[in-house]
């Protein structure tokens, strides 16, 4: 159903895990748009061994595993490989200050790598549960590489009760996915009232066409894939629904 020009869309549901969720949800406001902060998804930090080889670079291909490696680690003046402009920033504001950005994807990430050919090799920071596999496809073109898992993510069981309230009133419009994980996490309980009776009435947006894969089975009333894996570009996903072009 398409929205009448000018008519604003209602509360977009922002999935992903805090502090990230947080940030989306100014640049949301910024946008003119309303936001509920209700994540599906918590970090928990994995002990490992965060020691580095001599010469060897960094390789982050989310914001959490720089959060969480630069929490522990004082290592500044190492090369980073950041997989997209997101998880540069947030390498850069934690005190790196080589960051060399990726086009948004595992692939373009290890092209970029290659190219560069760091002497020392590669420790890819990770969350336990990755997309692509950047250390095999460094070490099958020759290059020194590891992958250190520093953090996991934690679905939520149960939808949060701000969903429940924003639903019944009839507010929540649209839902923001991250990551596929969020995804999954948002198809299980969506076989379940209140949010199952309500999803013909709601769009999903992806910030890449894998995150609404879990999805495609479910009848949302729209879903739509971010042009490039960015909370900008989500949002320009977002503003044909709101009517105001």
């Amino acid at each position: 159903m398409s929205k009448s020009v000018g008519k604003p869309l209602g509360q977009v549901w922002v999935t992903r895990a805090a502090p990230g969720a947080q940030a989306t949800a100014e640049r949301l406001r910024a946008a003119g748009l309303s936001p509920l902060v209700a994540p599906l998804l918590r970090i928990v930090e994995v002990g490992a061994d965060l020691a580095l080889r001599p010469g060897e670079a960094l390789a982050f291909t989310s914001s959490a595993a720089v959060r969480a490696f630069a929490a522990r680690s004082a290592a500044r003046g190492v090369r980073v490989y950041a997989v997209g402009e997101a998880t540069a920033e947030t390498a850069r504001a934690a005190g790196f200050k080589d960051v060399r950005t990726g086009e948004g994807d595992v692939a373009a990430l290890g092209g970029l790598i290659l190219r560069d050919s760091p002497a020392g090799g590669v420790a890819h920071l990770a969350g336990e549960d990755r997309a692509g596999d950047l250390e095999g496809a460094l070490k099958a073109a020759g290059l020194g590489a590891r992958t250190v898992a520093i953090y996991r993510t934690v679905a939520a069981k149960d939808a949060p009760t701000e969903v429940a309230a924003a639903l019944a009133s009839g507010r929540l419009e649209a839902v923001a996915l991250h990551s596929p994980k969020a995804a999954s996490a948002l198809a299980q309980l969506a076989e379940r009232e209140p949010l199952a009776s309500a999803l013909p009435r709601m769009r999903a947006i992806g910030l890449s066409p894998a995150c609404l894969q879990p999805l495609e089975h479910l009848p949302f009333a729209a879903r739509r894939a971010a042009e490039r894996p960015t909370d900008a570009a989500l949002i320009a996903a977002l503003r044909p629904l709101s009517g105001g072009g």
